[in-house]
């Protein structure tokens, strides 16, 4: 496993692809934090909470920035191993099936993990002095990053599935943008069900609101935007929401998504 692992990193320490995508995530992590503060009038600036800086770092308008880099990089990099040989290599020195998945999606992780450690570097040097103070305790900020990394962590292992099952990159690069697509789509129709019932609440006896979503379709909205990781992006990065159940579902999503992927993958024709 360590010499799937080894081998893995320095391949993709090598390859532009990579390090295109790395230098725009650093890119990001650097000159947004100040693009915002030079845009923002002293009002904003002072309705601006440092953590929700932080937050960014896990999506942008509900938009998970780092699920789509690593969906493009998981899509490139292991779809391509199917074409030039390189599993069929890994097979032949006798490494399992099981241990290249797992090689495999432990490699995208370390690459996440790293991703989330730029960010949280350039926060801390760059966001930190400009916007100031937290406002909320130490135990949330720690719940925020943890919730994150969690959230990024089932990201690798979904687009290590998509990538490691499809085979081929431009199929698993499409499939990754469907699932992006309908994912987004999803999520802001649950968020807009619990917009919707905070917002038509009965104050009185007598008034009566027949349009209020039900309490089953209020608490399912609750919990697919808790358990999947663009939910769990839109809330972090929206609206400043950490809960400790988030890192569960995400350990959820990994296990089921890598079981998944490993029972496929021993199955696929690999030539």
């Amino acid at each position: 496993m360590i010499k799937l692992l080894r081998a893995n990193l320095t391949r993709i320490f090598k390859s532009v692809t990579f390090w295109i995508i790395f230098s725009l995530y650093i890119l990001y992590s650097v000159f947004l934090p100040v693009i915002l503060h030079s845009v923002f009038d002293d009002q904003s600036l002072a309705e601006t909470s440092t953590e929700s800086i932080l937050a960014l770092g896990y999506g942008i308008v509900g938009f998970p920035v780092q699920g789509v880099l690593i969906a493009i990089m998981c899509c490139i990099i292991f779809g391509l191993d199917f074409q030039n040989g390189t599993l069929r290599n890994k097979i032949i020195f006798g490494h399992s099936r099981s241990r290249i998945y797992t090689a495999d999606f432990l490699t995208i992780s370390i690459i996440s993990l790293a991703m989330n450690a730029v960010y949280l570097l350039a926060f801390l040097m760059i966001s930190l002095p400009l916007f100031g103070k937290f406002t909320i305790p130490p135990k949330d900020i720690i719940l925020l990053i943890v919730d994150g990394t969690f959230m990024l962590l089932a990201y690798s292992a979904t687009y290590t599935f998509v990538a490691l099952v499809c085979k081929n990159p431009i199929v698993s690069i499409i499939i990754s943008i469907a699932l992006f697509a309908l994912g987004m789509i999803l999520i802001t129709v649950f968020a807009d069900i619990l917009n919707e019932a905070q917002y038509l609440v009965v104050v009185s006896d007598d008034l009566i609101v027949p349009d209020m979503p039900s309490k089953s379709l209020i608490g399912f909205s609750e919990f697919m935007l808790d358990f999947f990781p663009s939910g769990q992006s839109f809330q972090i990065a929206n609206n400043n929401i950490f809960k400790w159940q988030m890192p569960l579902y995400s350990l959820i999503v990994i296990g089921v998504t890598n079981g998944a992927g490993i029972t496929i993958f021993n199955k696929v024709n690999i030539k």
